[in-house]
């Protein structure tokens, strides 16, 4: 399984750079998978640059919304939409360790209708985004 992650340069949690944002997110996906050495993790690849990657997992952290970024976090967003459009088969995770409810409420406001495709995932404080990549991944 390639599990691909893409994390914000402007900002990220407090006192984490942007390499711990990376193997924060791979040893949870790896906890998650439980799939230990068979699964690959590739990090940086923005979503301008998934043109023709084979991936079943793609992680994007925008953290938390901060002011003056919502253009940046915006354009990702329209720029993922049709990612997710292009990519049926891979699961989008949408991935914050903070604001979680105004980040969701965010997604949802610039690319709502993706979301009825089935193949996006928001990462939140409880459990439930975690069975819902196990249950994604097991189809």
């Amino acid at each position: 399984m390639k599990v691909i992650a893409y994390t914000d340069p402007i900002g990220t949690f407090i006192g984490d750079t942007q390499e711990d944002d990376y193997r924060n997110i791979e040893n949870e996906m790896r906890t998650i998978l439980n799939l230990g050495g068979s699964m690959s993790f590739e990090k940086d690849v923005s979503p301008d640059e998934l043109n023709n990657v084979p991936f079943d997992i793609y992680v994007i952290d925008f953290g938390g919304i901060l002011p003056g970024a919502d253009m940046l976090v915006g354009s990702t967003m329209r720029e993922l939409e049709k990612k997710i459009e292009d990519y049926p088969n891979s699961l989008f995770i949408f991935w914050t360790r903070m604001t979680v409810d105004k980040y969701a409420q965010y997604i949802r406001k610039e690319i709502g209708e993706v979301f009825d495709l089935g193949n996006v995932v928001i990462r939140d404080s409880g459990d439930n985004w975690k069975r819902e990549v196990n249950q994604w991944v097991s189809l």
